[in-house]
């Protein structure tokens, strides 16, 4: 028999539009919307309890297959060559993103971090890589204050004014832009913010958890998610968090797990679960969870091996032809798959001349394209690796549409 896990309760408010709102809407309209009722959202307090005796034995058992699933995902993640590690970050904050409908082509983001495009959506997720490298690479515990650290690399470049600070006002999902009458989701006042993380927080650091990281994870993200902290970027900061924590549990240690690839497979089902577990309900997220770890262990393993194949490949064609710096160039495309010189020479910390000549030989060899006809921006690109990072999240949006891996 299992227990109970708390669900939200509500807090009636009063909405009153603002000087610059009404401004905005007219007199008229604004007082069809002035002094209405809404409901926040107030999450229960978690950090003494234990999921284990809230959820059912059947998405437990789902819960140790998925994990003995990333467990093996890990032991292969050891093995790979250490330009892969980043390489499925980078792939899974773009998942992140495209959970939010922020999307880029591998080409625009690659880029965009060299300073050759300016794409509003490729640096928002540019500056998602920053704040799960950030999350990933945490060595201290996690904190109320290494959250708004990673919000801050999220959102630093976005001229948000409110980037790594709680907000200090009312967010809600739904509803119109100018008020939160009839929104589906509103969160808990902000006066509350600061208790209910670090509850979330002392949730998280309970060895009560340690046996079941992956539930565990899961319950967190749900949480953080209900707490909704933050003005913008609430969930890249919760899937990021996702991260930190799995390291720190031990489950993934040298890899990411590219858990929002996997969610990506059936969103809908997501953000219902994330729904669910306000009215108490953790099966459904630990089911989500579960099923998104097997995703993203199947994907990203599948992109390790397309990329192994593919540098195997190249470095066939390359072995008696080439110097030590185009070995090291060679790898670089997998970290930047449009590249450029004074690029190079700073990756790889060597002269312009002899980066010039290993993108020759790699031009030579047809493994780059030369772009670009001004000499200070002349770029050259990896057209096969650009195309195997464009597959990877469309990849996770097919796996819905099987049902063998759904």
């Amino acid at each position: 028999m299992t227990g109970m896990w708390p669900a939200a309760t509500e807090e009636i408010g009063i909405w009153r539009v603002s000087g610059e709102i009404r401004d905005y809407l007219g007199n008229h309209r604004a007082q069809r919307i002035d002094g209405q009722e809404f409901s926040r959202t107030i999450p229960p307090r978690i950090a003494n309890l234990n999921p284990l005796t809230a959820l059912d034995s059947a998405t437990l058992e789902r819960i140790v297959e998925a994990t003995s699933t990333v467990r093996e995902f890990e032991a292969t993640a050891k093995q790979l060559p250490p330009f892969m590690h980043s390489v499925l970050l980078r792939s899974e904050s773009a998942s992140s993103s495209q959970v939010e409908n922020l999307s880029a082509s591998a080409r625009t983001l690659a880029e965009t971090e060299i300073g050759l495009r300016n794409s509003a959506n490729a640096e928002l997720i540019s500056a998602n890589t920053a704040a799960m490298i950030r999350a990933f690479s945490l060595e201290s515990p996690i904190t109320v204050d290494s959250l708004l650290a990673m919000h801050h690399e999220l959102l630093a470049k976005s001229r948000h004014i409110n980037a790594g600070r709680l907000r200090e006002v009312d967010v809600w999902i739904g509803g119109s832009d100018f008020a939160p009458i009839g929104a589906s989701f509103v969160g808990p006042p902000p006066e509350l913010l600061p208790a209910l993380l670090q509850d979330l927080i002392d949730f998280i650091s309970s060895p009560a958890l340690e046996a079941v990281p992956l539930l565990s994870a899961a319950i967190a993200h749900a949480q953080f998610e209900m707490i909704h902290p933050f003005e913008d970027g609430n969930g890249r900061v919760g899937r990021a968090l996702l991260h930190s924590f799995l390291r720190r549990s031990g489950l993934v240690t040298v890899s990411p797990l590219p858990l929002s690839a996997g969610l990506l497979s059936n969103t809908a089902t997501y953000f219902a679960a994330l729904n669910s577990y306000r009215k108490g309900d953790i099966s459904s997220i630990a089911t989500v969870f579960a099923n998104a770890a097997d995703n993203a262990a199947l994907l990203g393993g599948q992109l390790a091996r397309e990329i192994e194949d593919l540098r195997d490949g190249w470095r066939q064609q390359i072995t008696a032809r080439s110097d030590a710096t185009t070995w090291k160039a060679l790898d670089q495309l997998f970290l930047h798959p449009v590249v450029s010189i004074p690029l190079l020479v700073q990756e790889l910390h060597i002269s312009d001349r002899a980066a010039g000549r290993a993108l020759t030989q790699l031009s030579q060899l047809g493994i780059v394209t030369q772009s670009g006809r001004d000499r200070r921006q002349q770029t050259w690109q990896a057209p096969a690796v650009l195309a195997l990072l464009d597959d990877f999240a469309a990849h996770a949006v097919m796996l819905r549409a099987d049902p063998a891996v759904s």
